[in-house]
């Protein structure tokens, strides 16, 4: 049976993404095997076989978990700002 994993492109260099999926392990791939599109901070959902090969050719980029999980990461700085005193609360 396939599973399903979502990695997050951490960051693009010569050519090469590396991505970090929700258990913190990273994997590099070309950029020409990720969706069109696909840029730092985007969630790619990626089918995994059952012998552990990735079905690369049919990754899509998640708008829905990109967008809730940079909210999130927004939300955990605003508290933090507020928490050290950076930032006055509205």
């Amino acid at each position: 049976m396939a599973d399903e994993r979502l990695y997050t492109v951490d960051s693009v260099t010569d050519g090469m993404a590396n991505l970090v999926d929700e258990e913190g392990r990273t994997v590099s791939v070309s950029v020409h095997m990720l969706p069109r599109g696909a840029v730092e901070g985007i969630v790619i959902r990626v089918q995994v076989s059952d012998d552990g090969a990735h079905e690369w050719a049919i990754a899509s980029a998640d708008a829905t978990e990109t967008k809730r999980r940079r909210t999130s990461q927004q939300m955990l700085r605003d508290v933090l700002e507020l928490e050290s005193g950076e930032r006055e609360d509205p």
